[in-house]
């Protein structure tokens, strides 16, 4: 049974107009045409749709089309906008219709995007999904969008890059995922442009402004191992910014790593780098996101820390929040940019 898909759009600005083939099996796909002001579905199904399926089924296919389409325009053209009604009409002679109206949509396309997504790259939403790569590159871009419509709240946006390092990593265990991230990163460091502009500003009293001695002391025990995992995690960073912050801090552990043989490794890490003034920014990502903002990820998830702006606004913990999601956001945008290395 033939459909047609019409999203009725009010937005100021006229573009152009781009024709799509979102594909919902390997070989069978739906016609999608996208402008600024609409967009139209077209395609057929073997069996009905219930209107109530694809009213409110984020699992039916003709549902999820009209979402991708969404994402596509959002991210691609850059501009903000409001739906303004959804029909979905079935059949060829006796047509039935039946309207989704604005009071029953969530107008979540109505912050500005800071950056565009490149359109060859953000077309593989519509690819089929046929790997958990694609599916979870839609989870990001979505979950991006309600991190855009929630205050900018920390948890959805590292909900999209969990999504994204998930399609990057094959493995099992979540810091081995991290891992894998962390060398999709180095190694794909030229694709990050964003973050190469934005750590450029970044200073070693910057990242002193998080809370880094809660960090350290939270992460590594006081035992043996912690102090090996310690020196491990200095003796990884080259940046100076990065080890001009361990020289300042070194007195947190330095009673620990002598105890377990490992304050030589470390004090002779920082001395020799000390010197060079290396800069190397994705060390920055690596300290702050990587590590840092996946501690906090974790202390939040697990409740072992409080709100951050319970009762009282503009707490330290609530302005390391802010801080840290406005770096991860621009990470975000250098990784949803970089869909085509790791979307199959």
């Amino acid at each position: 049974m033939k459909f047609k898909v019409l999203l009725e759009l009010s937005i100021r600005t006229k573009g152009i107009v781009e024709n799509k083939k979102s594909y919902y099996l390997p070989t069978k796909y739906d016609e999608i045409t996208i402008s600024d002001r609409e967009i139209i579905i077209e395609g057929e199904r073997s069996n009905k749709v219930s209107f109530e399926d694809f009213k409110f089924n984020q699992n039916n296919g003709i549902h999820k089309q009209f979402l991708k389409s969404l994402l596509y325009l959002y991210f691609t053209r850059g501009n903000c906008f409001k739906i303004k009604k959804i029909t979905f009409e079935q059949g060829t002679k006796n047509i039935e219709s039946s309207t989704i109206f604005k009071d029953d949509l969530n107008q979540l396309f109505i912050k500005p995007l800071n950056h565009k997504i490149n359109s060859s790259v953000c077309e593989r939403v519509f690819n089929y999904y046929s790997s958990n790569s694609q599916n979870k590159f839609f989870n990001a871009l979505s979950l991006f969008v309600i991190g855009l419509n929630n205050q900018d709240d920390f948890d959805p946006f590292w909900k999209a890059f969990n999504s994204i390092y998930n399609a990057i990593s094959s493995k099992n265990q979540e810091k081995d995922k991290i891992k894998d991230a962390r060398m999709f990163i180095e190694n794909n460091w030229d694709r990050m442009i964003l973050c190469e502009s934005r750590c450029n500003t970044i200073t070693k009293d910057y990242i002193r402004n998080f809370s880094v001695r809660e960090f350290i002391f939270s992460e590594f025990k006081k035992n043996a191992n912690g102090s090996k995992e310690y020196s491990n995690m200095v003796c990884s960073f080259t940046d100076k910014r990065i080890i001009e912050l361990f020289d300042d801090i070194k007195s947190y552990k330095n009673d620990l790593l002598l105890a377990h043989g490992y304050l030589n490794d470390v004090n002779n890490h920082i001395s020799n780098l000390i010197v060079h003034n290396i800069l190397k920014n994705s060390d920055i990502i690596r300290f702050l996101i990587l590590k840092y903002a996946y501690y906090l990820r974790c202390k939040y998830f697990h409740a072992e820390k409080a709100c951050a702006n319970f009762v009282v606004k503009n707490t330290n913990d609530e302005k390391n929040l802010v801080n840290i999601t406005s770096l991860l956001k621009t990470l975000l945008y250098d990784l949803l940019n970089c869909a085509d290395l790791y979307v199959i």
